[in-house]
């Protein structure tokens, strides 16, 4: 019996001795400490610093770029030639309220074929008299075309040239009828300057045949036209304000005054959750409308536009 208690003495002695020896080989380990846990928790407690200024502008940067990207694909559908994309953008869409009435515009082209680029277009103009009480149509103008696309190339200023036949009208007759037929020929233009992009249109145009409604209107809207869309004039964080502009003038080729002028500013919120751009526009001139195609007008209407 004595024995065996000197063992259990001599066991508990060594055990002792060997965790005392562990312990002066890693002191912080003593008592059962988890220095680890130590370290992550004094990681832990320390404040997570701000988003820097730096990566803030990065991340402006980055949305910036996103919508270069959104408008450069805009542009290659509206003067492009995607051979799978059948339906694409024309001309601008909107609606905008004025004093006066509701104005709108739809606007689509369709490629008839994959092998070559012959594209027909529709166009349709309105002018509502929301105000009024049975709230009639002023106007409507109709516009089908067809034309051929010659393209230059997607990365050049000159991106490409339309060749085509347009015919408008108004769907009236007797006194109010107005119908034009034209040919033209529409260079289109793309390109960017540092975060600017610029679009935009110049179209030649003869009008070989007219109502006798509308005899003289070649007075008031001439051979030539012109728009172009700046992009980037300013911008708040992921929001931009673009510029548009029309001109065309009158049968002289430089006479403006029996023309028209159209300035529109566009207002993107560059936000996922809501995709159109407010929309100011102020036309002044002639030819706004073909049933009032020679009275001069000047008009501010905002609303929302429906492009890119």
């Amino acid at each position: 019996m004595l024995e065996s208690f000197r063992i259990v003495v001599f066991l508990a002695f060594l055990a002792l001795s060997t965790t005392a020896m562990a312990q002066e080989k890693n002191p912080k380990k003593d008592k059962g400490i988890n220095t680890e846990s130590i370290d992550s928790q004094s990681i832990d407690n320390k404040a997570v610093p701000p988003v820097t200024q730096k990566e803030e502008k990065a991340k402006i940067e980055e949305l910036k770029v996103q919508q270069t990207k959104i408008i450069q694909k805009a542009s290659n559908e509206i003067f492009g030639n995607d051979p799978y994309n059948k339906f694409s953008l024309y001309q601008p869409s909107y609606f905008i309220f004025g004093k006066e009435n509701l104005k709108m515009q739809f606007s689509a082209k369709y490629r008839v074929a994959q092998t070559y680029s012959l594209y027909l277009a529709y166009t349709q103009l309105m002018f509502w008299n929301i105000y009024e009480s049975s709230a009639p149509f002023d106007d409507i103008n109709y516009n089908p075309e067809g034309f051929y696309r010659i393209i230059e190339g997607p990365n050049s200023f000159l991106r490409s040239i339309d060749i085509g036949m347009l015919h408008t009208s108004n769907g009236e007759d007797g006194d109010k009828s107005r119908s034009i037929n034209r040919i033209f020929v529409k260079t289109n233009l793309a390109s960017s300057i540092g975060r600017h992009n610029i679009l935009g249109e110049l179209k030649i145009q003869h009008i070989y045949s007219k109502s006798s409604g509308n005899h003289d209107i070649i007075d008031y809207m001439g051979y030539w036209e012109l728009k172009m869309i700046f992009t980037h004039i300013m911008v708040w964080n992921s929001s931009r304000l673009d510029l548009q502009y029309r001109l065309f003038a009158g049968k002289k080729i430089f006479n403006v005054e029996k023309g028209g002028r159209e300035l529109g500013l566009l207002y993107n919120l560059g936000s996922e959750n809501f995709n159109p751009t407010f929309y100011v526009q102020y036309y002044s001139g002639y030819a706004e409308s073909l049933l009032h195609y020679n009275q001069k007008i000047s008009q501010v209407r905002g609303g929302l536009l429906l492009y890119f």
